[in-house]
């Protein structure tokens, strides 16, 4: 994807970088250029690379679409797990509240009670 002139920073001297080469990170943290060229080669390398994920994460954020990337890492969390009942435990404390607010398990209780009052 290439860079719009808005995202380009000047840097002392001839460096040029993006906005997101201010993603605050130390020497050790920073992968190596190896990693990163293996990464244009290949979406997965950059995926299984933590420092990868971390970076493209901060991209996303960029980009109001943080989302994606914690979705498919939450279903690769639940792809390690063994145990069904974790699972139903997870669902049970995390999804199922949510559901019972939504407007699509609130509608429909509310069409219901209408139709048990007409009948």
């Amino acid at each position: 994807m290439p860079l719009r002139n808005d995202d380009m920073i000047e840097r002392s001297g001839r460096e040029t970088c993006t906005k997101m080469d201010s993603i605050e990170t130390t020497d050790e943290q920073l992968p190596s250029i190896e990693e990163m060229g293996s990464w244009a080669r290949s979406f997965e390398m950059m995926m299984r690379s933590l420092e990868g994920r971390e970076i493209f994460r901060e991209f996303l954020r960029s980009e109001y679409s943080e989302e994606n990337l914690l979705f498919w890492l939450a279903c690769e969390e639940l792809k390690k797990e063994t145990d069904p009942a974790a699972i139903y435990m997870l669902m049970h404390r995390d999804s199922f509240p949510r559901f019972l607010n939504s407007s699509v398990y609130r509608d429909l209780l509310a069409t219901r009670r209408r139709t048990c009052l007409d009948t």
